[in-house]
């Protein structure tokens, strides 16, 4: 996981680069996408925050400058 922000007030991204589907792997990014990020935004102390997935760098481009753009992301 790489975590990424951009400017001041945007939001933070975790962006997790998936390759080779892995169980391990799905638990992980279930757990920042529905625990981990709600539970940091709900604080509110630490910024906002943003969970994106993409497996394929080249096709899933779109989706990250969208992301980065202020589009909605499933948080």
């Amino acid at each position: 996981m790489v975590h990424l922000s951009l400017l001041s007030g945007s939001p933070k991204f975790i962006l997790e680069v998936t390759g080779e589907r892995k169980k391990e792997k799905e638990a992980k990014t279930a757990t920042a996408r529905t625990l981990w990020v709600p539970a940091v935004n709900n604080h509110g102390g630490f910024g906002r925050w943003a969970f994106l997935e993409i497996s394929d760098p080249y096709d899933d481009c779109a989706d990250l400058i969208r992301s980065f753009a202020g589009v909605s992301l499933a948080v």
